[in-house]
């Protein structure tokens, strides 16, 4: 499963993940095709990948930053 992030300034907005296994070039190309009317608006442009574009959210509780230490692979 591969999955997929629409993002703002670094942030994770949104989690999506797809049945077909696309490109992130694909996923790209779709998201400036759904976009278009919508300002890039990040409510809009969700709601069009996942009820036009058969996306699906990935529910995810959160994240945790660590350090990685200097010398480390």
């Amino acid at each position: 499963m591969k999955i997929y992030t629409l993002e703002n300034k670094n942030e994770i907005l949104a989690i999506l993940t797809h049945s077909d296994n696309m490109s992130y070039r694909d996923f790209k190309n779709i998201c400036q095709e759904a976009s278009e009317g919508t300002e890039n608006d990040f409510y809009s442009l969700k709601d069009i990948l996942i009820n036009d574009y058969k996306f699906q959210v990935v529910e995810a509780c959160g994240g945790f930053e660590v350090a990685k230490k200097k010398g480390s692979m």
